[in-house]
């Protein structure tokens, strides 16, 4: 299966990135400090998944950590900002 998820033109990044963009979101939006902690522990959760991924068959990827991180940051810094006009 990876194989046809890699030929779908990034359609597998953008997956990557909206499953780390939600993961933040409730936490980051209820609690703005909450962002200082949970970003890097949502960033070290995918880059975990990534070094796992070869005992699952699965290839790893730098490109699918990056996708992780930036939607990690990206989330995490809407619902800081959310959460700072509440």
């Amino acid at each position: 299966m990876p194989a046809v998820m890699n030929s779908m033109s990034g359609t597998d990044k953008v997956q990557h990135f909206l499953a780390f963009f939600a993961l933040t979101l409730p936490l980051c939006a209820r609690h703005p400090r909450a962002a200082l902690w949970l970003v890097p522990i949502a960033v070290a959760l995918g880059g975990a998944i990534e070094i796992i991924q070869p005992f699952f068959g699965r290839a790893r990827e730098f490109a699918d950590f990056l996708a992780d991180f930036a939607g990690a940051c990206t989330r995490a810094a809407i619902g800081w900002g959310i959460g700072r006009k509440r």
